[in-house]
């Protein structure tokens, strides 16, 4: 009854109006690095300065303040005031490539909720970090070619960059819908920003210091309900068929009243993560130093256990780890929401199921480099532990996966969508274009195995999924190499 037969897909997307992908032959960040922008050189002047002025001040600082430091500061930060994706960005993301990337996470995420009986109407749909708005105007267009707009309240863009908002806006919205709200969006910024510092650090898994912070845990909890009781957005717009779309800078912030349909693309990579190493005293936690000497930033280790280090599981076995906390924060906070609200959660990301180690790094012109170089002109990431995400949400969803994303396409019948788009191309070269698009896609030594998909439901459905497998989550595997 449930199952997506090739026919049905067959049928849904011959449906749509087919227009050919344009893709650059440039390979995603994580597979051969990204190209350079610097603007200005005093811009990567100061923004050293400041960090080391900041540990010259407090001592050194945590691998996720430098992280958080380097992307997100509100006046040099590398995601802030540029647009780093697309063909004329830094790098391109599997959205940007093709059209038949968010039309076939559309056509997953609609067939799930017709399973579970999702609402026919006030279905609200949140994505984190929507890059230049490709991948939500791909969903958009296909919940309009399968005549499901009528059931979407509102699409809300979590987003923290000014400059890709707008780029977001004049991709998505009618432009004189558009509408700015500059005074929210910088003292929202300011406060999400101690809500994750202070959630991540009272979110101690032992509970050890509960009592001490239990006021701590209220003022986030009434951060929440005040997002609940107004409107916090600093953006809004309409598309053409007339579907509000609000930005917000934080999840925290997003209204919680519908079913809600959650998107994370290469989102949760980009978040600051602590790193570990196992010495003989125990654990100790790598840290970032200036070396008067060199008047270069380096690596020290913590001479004492971390506040952080609490987070380290007492069964790990590896002697390297890394944690993303505002990881775990933002996904428990999904989990509430689809336990409270009801809806349908994927990850999509590059990442590990709990078996990396040392994976921070940078990339600037088409080359790995040192993340402590080049400083607001290189990506910083790390690989997701999607364990991590599992465990965190265990309470409250049910999470399946990671699936690579070549075993994802595949299962939703990628082949069949690129024979429905080739039938309409003009000539030979759109034909390679679009083939060359699905290539990298699922490609093993392209985007194929290096990506994962993670799903997560409300924990409600977990009797039900039992009975009732997930479409290309819980079916057979694609043979690699076909």
């Amino acid at each position: 009854m449930f199952s997506l037969k090739r026919n049905m897909v067959a049928f849904a997307l011959k449906s749509f109006n087919s227009r050919a992908a344009n893709i650059i032959c440039h390979n995603q960040r994580s597979l051969s690095g990204i190209n350079p922008t610097p603007n200005k050189e005093s811009d990567k002047d100061l923004l050293f300065e400041h960090i080391k002025s900041k540990i010259l001040l407090t001592g050194p600082i945590t691998v996720a303040m430098y992280m958080k430091e380097i992307l997100t500061n509100p006046s040099h930060g590398y995601y802030i005031n540029k647009d780093v994706f697309g063909a004329t960005g830094d790098f391109i993301t599997s959205p940007e490539i093709t059209q038949m990337f968010g039309e076939l996470v559309t056509l997953w995420l609609t067939h799930e909720m017709n399973k579970i009986n999702a609402p026919t109407n006030k279905i609200d749909i949140v994505e984190l970090g929507p890059g230049r708005g490709t991948m939500m105007r791909d969903v958009l267009r296909t919940f309009h070619k399968l005549k499901l707009t009528s059931q979407i309240d509102n699409v809300c863009l979590v987003e923290v960059s000014k400059e890709l908002s707008k780029i977001q806006g004049t991709s998505l919205c009618v432009p004189e819908s558009i509408e700015r709200y500059e005074k929210m969006l910088v003292s929202r910024k300011r406060k999400v920003s101690q809500i994750l510092d202070t959630a991540s650090v009272n979110d101690n898994k032992d509970n050890s210091n509960k009592e001490n912070v239990t006021s701590d845990s209220k003022e986030s909890k009434n951060e929440t309900l005040e997002a609940e009781e107004q409107d916090l957005c600093y953006q809004s717009g309409t598309t053409k068929s007339g579907t509000k779309i609000k930005w917000y800078t934080s999840i925290f912030d997003v209204p919680q009243k519908n079913f809600t349909l959650f998107l994370a693309h290469e989102f949760f990579d980009a978040l600051p993560v602590h790193k570990f190493v196992k010495t003989e005293n125990g654990w100790r936690e790598i840290l970032i130093d200036f070396s008067a000497n060199t008047n270069e930033l380096c690596y020290v280790k913590s001479k004492n256990a971390t506040p952080a280090c609490l987070f380290i599981n007492e069964n790990e076995t590896r002697d390297h780890v890394e944690i993303s906390l505002q990881t775990g924060v933002i996904v428990k906070n999904i989990a509430t929401r689809l336990e409270e609200n009801g809806g349908i959660g994927l990850i999509i990301d590059y990442g590990h199921s709990g078996e990396g180690k040392d994976t921070f790094r940078a990339y600037c012109n088409h080359k790995q480099t040192d993340p402590l170089k080049n400083i607001g002109h290189s990506d910083l990431t790390a690989d997701v532990d999607f364990k991590y995400i599992r465990d965190s949400v265990k309470d409250k969803a049910i999470t399946f996966g990671p699936i690579t994303q070549r075993e994802f396409l595949k299962q939703m019948h990628i082949d069949i969508r690129l024979n429905a788009l080739m039938g309409v191309c003009s000539n030979d070269h759109e034909v390679k274009i679009l083939q060359s698009a699905v290539d990298m896609l699922v490609d093993e030594n392209q985007m194929g195995v290096r990506f994962k998909f993670l799903s997560m439901f409300p924990s409600i459905l977990e009797d039900f999924y039992k009975r009732v497998p997930i479409h290309a989550f819980s079916e057979e595997k694609v043979e690699e190499g076909k």
